[in-house]
């Protein structure tokens, strides 16, 4: 069985030529792995919702992942998959994209870390990055004018490697 670490250095981008069937199998056994380790529960329901997301090659709004789970959770009503999307934002396996009013999954799960996504505007996939270095200039720009930040996530709009061809 492969580890973690083996995991994390086949990564792919999704702007990149990839096996999103393997990208998706190590995102859910990541995440299982972790809700494992922190002893929280992964229900059926927030299982179904994570990997509908991450099966998504672009970000994802809560109303598509409700209609295409209908079949298997008839009884899910938006509540329920905003519940489940709250737990998996709040244990770091998802992000919400504001702008767009979408989810994408965590690329970075295991590890405490600035997300900036990377946008393409002609075919509307998105990528994260970590963006560390960013959000401290961020924070010190911030200073003078006295104001503390929290946390910060970016959002760049462009051009992907793939529509760029």
């Amino acid at each position: 069985m492969e580890t973690e670490k083996t995991l994390k250095k086949r990564r792919k981008s999704r702007f990149e030529e990839h096996d999103h069937e393997k990208c998706v199998a190590n995102a859910l056994f990541v995440a299982e792995e972790l809700c494992r380790a922190k002893k929280i529960r992964l229900t059926d329901l927030r299982f179904a919702v994570l990997e509908k997301i991450w099966r998504c090659e672009k970000p994802v709004g809560a109303y598509d992942i409700l209609e295409s789970l209908k079949n298997d959770f008839p009884k899910a009503a938006p509540i329920s998959i905003y519940r489940a999307l709250d737990f998996l934002i709040e244990n770091s396996l998802i992000h919400r994209l504001p702008a767009e009013g979408t989810f994408i999954g965590c690329r970075y799960p295991e590890e405490n870390h600035v997300p900036a996504f990377l946008v393409c505007s002609v075919c509307g996939r998105a990528e994260e990055t970590k963006a560390d270095k960013a959000y401290k200039e961020i924070k010190k720009a911030a200073s003078p004018l006295k104001f503390k930040t929290k946390k910060a996530l970016i959002e760049l709009y462009g051009v992907c490697p793939l529509c760029r061809r």
